[in-house]
């Protein structure tokens, strides 16, 4: 019940491992050039954001083909919380399985800025408040399928200012306020 992974400063990879029931994010990204790759990242908690992955850097981070499955976030990205600090398409999100997370504001799935979501499979995710697949601000949402996620307003996707949405498969998604 410790935190799993901590990764600042300079870049690591981390391939072909399972991450699960950490206490502060299953792996937390600080400013770093980081690769995460075909990983398990499941039943991870944390009391602030990113309960599976929590990644904040401007150097190019690259998270593919990973399972996030059943994590849980206290306040935003339940699955994965990525920011690129400004540096557009910095943090680069593709061809994983989200499903199952949760988050207690926004972002059950994915919270997403200056990052790009890419060809994921976004499923049965829950934000209490927006975005229950994916809440994205200033990030580009491109070819996923976000299907029977859950939240207050954008049920499968809620998009503020600079997002850019492109061919995703977004369907089944329900909301639970009005």
């Amino acid at each position: 019940n410790g935190l799993g992974v901590v990764m600042e400063g300079t870049g690591a990879r981390v391939e072909d491992s399972v991450i699960h029931q950490n206490y502060g994010s299953g792996i937390k990204i600080h400013n770093a050039g980081v690769t995460i790759t075909r990983c398990r990242i499941f039943n991870n908690i944390s009391p602030t954001n990113g309960g599976g992955i929590y990644a904040k850097s401007g150097k190019p981070v690259h998270i593919d083909a990973n399972q996030i499955l059943n994590n849980y976030a206290q306040e935003s990205g339940g699955g994965v919380y990525v920011d690129g600090e400004q540096a557009r398409d910095s943090v680069k999100l593709s061809g994983n399985r989200i499903e199952g997370n949760q988050s207690q504001i926004d972002g059950g799935g994915v919270w997403a800025s200056w990052s790009s979501v890419v060809n994921n499979l976004i499923f049965s995710n829950v934000a209490t408040e927006k975005g229950g697949g994916v809440f994205s601000t200033s990030a580009t949402i491109d070819r996923n399928h976000i299907a029977t996620n859950q939240s207050a307003q954008g049920g499968g996707v809620f998009g503020e200012t600079g997002s850019c949405f492109v061919g995703s498969k977004i369907e089944k998604n329900s909301i639970t306020g009005s």
